[in-house]
């Protein structure tokens, strides 16, 4: 008959203490390595979002440079909040041959400027526009201002809407074809670009000049955003400074742009 051995009470298990030992271990590592997970995807989540806002401000800047970079010289001007921005696009722009009649020359109001030739394929002249040295002389309505409006545009010659007397002569007798003015505004963290409303005579304002509204960007800090214009002179550019701030979550990111706009009337 065989016999049997009693087992060690030393080889039966882990004990009661061992165990707890062990799950609190366990728990401490779990804790740490969640913790640590946790914050991996926290700062991946913010990241992402910065490099959107990024992205975004970007897009909107560079779209709004190369407007602004188009410009008619001394068309650039801002609202007294800085959250609007208005400007003249030009399609063109050449020589015209003879001095226009202006209010320094006494010549008689004319519809007909003779241009050195020209071709270009830009977008519609609406107006012509000469040697303008403030943003008023091309937004005013007076008759003597530096804008008339274009009826006709032709290889040799451009044909106003009616005989104008301009408010100077351009030293180099430079012209611009231009089309309507644009605006670009900070409306309730939106970034709009108006269009197709016409010129305004009127101060620049932060209202809706109506026409057509493009929403640019949106997600900006409203009262961190803001458009400045240095005004230049026959030896310097106008420089325009954008700064936008842009919050996703927790994320703001501030982007800020200079553009210089050309100054030779």
């Amino acid at each position: 008959m065989r016999r049997l051995h009693a087992v060690p009470s030393t080889q039966l298990g882990f004990t009661l203490v061992e165990l707890i030992f062990v799950l609190v271990i366990l728990g401490l590592v779990g804790a740490i390595g969640s913790s640590f997970l946790v914050d991996t995807m926290d700062m991946y989540q913010r990241t992402a979002n910065r490099v959107k806002l990024m992205q975004k401000g970007r897009v909107a800047i560079e779209q709004m440079s190369r407007y602004l970079r188009a410009a008619v010289p001394n068309s650039v001007r801002v609202s007294a909040s800085g959250k609007c921005l208005e400007f003249v696009p030009s399609v063109a722009g050449g020589y015209y041959l003879n001095a226009l009649p202006d209010s320094e020359n006494g010549g008689t109001a004319s519809s007909s400027v003779a241009i050195a030739p020209l071709t270009y394929s830009g977008g519609a002249a609406s107006f012509f526009i000469v040697a303008p040295l403030t943003s008023a002389d091309i937004y005013t309505a007076a008759s003597t201002s530096a804008r008339a409006a274009v009826s006709a545009v032709a290889t040799n010659s451009v044909t106003l809407s009616g005989a104008k007397l301009f408010s100077r002569n351009s030293p180099a007798r430079r012209y611009y074809l231009a089309s309507n003015p644009k605006r670009f505004c900070l409306v309730s963290g939106n970034l709009y670009r108006y269009s197709s409303y016409g010129f305004l005579t009127s101060t620049l304002d932060d209202t809706s000049p109506g026409g057509s509204a493009d929403l640019m960007l949106n997600q900006i800090n409203q009262s961190a955003s803001s458009f400045s214009i240095s005004a230049g002179s026959e030896q310097r550019n106008t420089s325009i400074a954008l700064q936008l701030s842009l919050t996703a979550g927790s994320e703001t990111v501030v982007i800020r742009h200079q553009v210089l706009v050309r100054n030779v009337p």
